[in-house]
């Protein structure tokens, strides 16, 4: 898997740098993600390294000084940056874009540590910023809330989606996995695992004829095979890792996914799972609804009562699905890359 905002820039740059008259390059001197998307090694300036525990400062240190050298010898028209920090790498002569992802640290301080040093780097990105790029309404409407941002300088652009099916879903018999419902992602606080857990625990109906996969995320920590404990479904959760054809497979096979989290940016899973015509059970909050439309069996992902009753009127209801993974399809197909693409270029081009 990559990193959902590596796989944003991935798949923006390798299309920008086709465009006519625009050269992309992306600075990165020590990194240790996969190349994703459309990119190419000829759009990339470093080399990729084993990921070693404890040295992530170390090396966004080492990456900052490279780059500035580095962006001296080529001064760009436009640096957008690839996430939050106090200073700026950017020549002085360079515009500055900058994307907010979400506003998750600021309106949900109590799941935030007082370490986390996110929300003041993301006030001094923004601050700088000749051009904001939201990736929706939802997370407009709060930074411009939070931080009092003049809604001039700021343009929503929305995500595209890397997975789909050319196919159509699976049969129920086409895949050796017996029915199973499908979490997709990492697991702790805003993201709402244990409600889930709740929810699916106090349902023997659901626990008798579905099992819960969780694609993505670390293994699962003590905390939450304690909860499996006590609602006695340990034998029933399980944990998976893979690559994208393993994800897509999921989405094709599972019955429906389900997506408690509390406050999202976008909702890049959920637009996937309808990309890949599987039917989605969602929380009604954030920029989910704004994603999702009337694709999506909605809840309240602060009542697990709410998320139980969401995910049995989905998967006992074949006409329920069936209408939820056509509305979904047509829902993904107003998402893209190449439309996400363009209209960043755009955002530059403004600025030039």
């Amino acid at each position: 898997m990559y990193g959902g905002i590596s796989r944003y820039f991935c798949e923006i740059a390798g299309r920008i740098g086709q465009f006519d008259c625009c050269k992309v390059k992306i600075f990165a001197p020590l990194y240790v993600t996969k190349l994703a998307g459309g990119l190419t090694q000829g759009h990339l300036l470093g080399i990729r390294i084993p990921a070693i525990p404890r040295t992530i400062r170390l090396r966004q240190r080492m990456n900052a000084a490279l780059v500035r050298i580095l962006l001296r010898r080529d001064p760009p028209d436009v640096v957008h940056e690839t996430y939050y920090a106090e200073t700026t790498v950017a020549p002085k002569a360079a515009r500055i874009v900058v994307t907010v992802h979400d506003m998750i640290n600021e309106k949900l301080l109590h799941l935030v540590s007082p370490e986390d040093p996110t929300s003041f780097l993301k006030a001094e990105s923004v601050r700088r910023a000749d051009r904001i790029i939201c990736v929706s309404e939802n997370t407009k409407k709060d930074l411009v809330e939070i931080l009092n941002v003049d809604p001039s300088r700021i343009s929503v652009i929305y995500h595209g989606c890397s997975l789909t099916t050319s196919n159509g879903r699976k049969t129920k018999n086409s895949t050796s996995r017996k029915p199973f419902l499908l979490y997709v992602g990492l697991r702790g606080g805003y993201k709402n695992f244990q409600r889930l857990l709740q929810a699916y625990g106090s349902s023997k109906q659901l626990m008798n004829d579905f099992k819960l996969i969780c694609f993505g995320g670390p293994p699962f920590s003590v905390p939450e095979i304690q909860s499996m404990k006590a609602f006695e479904i340990e034998d029933r959760v399980s944990q998976i890792g893979g690559d994208d054809s393993t994800l897509r497979e999921l989405y094709t096979s599972t019955t429906c996914l389900v997506y408690p989290s509390l406050y999202e940016g976008f909702g890049i899973p959920v637009l996937e799972a309808m990309a890949c015509e599987c039917p989605v059970a969602c929380s009604r909050t954030s920029s989910l609804p704004e994603v999702a439309g009337d694709a999506a069996e909605y809840f309240d992902p602060t009542d697990s009562d709410s998320i139980r009753t969401a995910i049995e009127g989905v998967v006992y209801s074949d006409e329920r699905r069936s209408n939820l993974a056509a509305h979904g399809k047509q829902r993904a197909a107003q998402f893209s890359w190449d439309r996400c693409a363009r209209q960043t270029h755009q955002v530059y081009s403004s600025l030039i």
